[in-house]
């Protein structure tokens, strides 16, 4: 008789379990049990334990799951330096003048433009050279997340750049562009 069909079998027939004691999955029939207070921990477990259930060491958890195998081909990852941590500064550095200019920090406001430089350079140069740093050694997802990412904070750059005029449409008065900035308009449309 072969692993499987003795699984099979003891599963069938409870055999992990007291012949009182059956595990019971349907409750439907009003003569399950419920788990609840009264019942101590060791009891609670063996009646929802199943035998087809394994168990694995973190160690092994990270290794599958988390730290999944990446076949690149060639020594780049030897050549190269790690390019996260430039993406990352480059998020950080445009993410944390944005947020103080829109939470008003000190008075801070103008729906970030004070920031543009940061923007364009941090966030948005930074992390396409990182994003295309992940993308020489291999690491497709890293690469998509931090292009897509520095692609966001330039036209979030070139949105606030008065050379673009996107808030000129939203203004109340044609003669002083830079009162679209404030409109619900735009606000919303941003």
């Amino acid at each position: 008789m072969s692993d499987t069909t003795r699984t099979y079998e003891a599963t069938q027939q409870n055999n992990n379990l007291t012949a009182h004691d059956p595990l019971e999955k349907d409750f439907s029939h009003g003569n399950g049990f419920h788990l609840d207070g009264n019942m101590d921990s060791d009891q609670a477990l063996r009646r929802i334990r199943t035998a087809g259930s394994i168990s694995i060491s973190p160690e092994l958890f990270e290794k599958i799951y988390l730290s999944p195998q990446n076949k690149v081909s060639g020594d780049l990852r030897k050549t190269f330096g790690n390019p996260t941590p430039l993406a990352l500064v480059g998020f950080l550095l445009s993410l944390s003048p944005l947020s103080c200019d829109l939470m008003g920090w000190r008075g801070a406001g103008g729906s970030g433009a004070a920031g543009t430089g940061a923007y364009y350079f941090f966030g948005g140069l930074l992390m396409v050279l990182g994003g295309v740093g992940e993308f020489i050694i291999g690491n497709t997802f890293p690469f998509v997340v931090f292009t897509s990412f520095g692609a966001f904070w330039l036209g979030f750059a070139a949105t606030l750049q008065p050379l673009y005029n996107a808030w000129g449409a939203y203004s109340p008065n044609p003669a002083e562009p830079a009162l679209g900035l404030t409109t619900v308009g735009f606000q919303s449309s941003f």
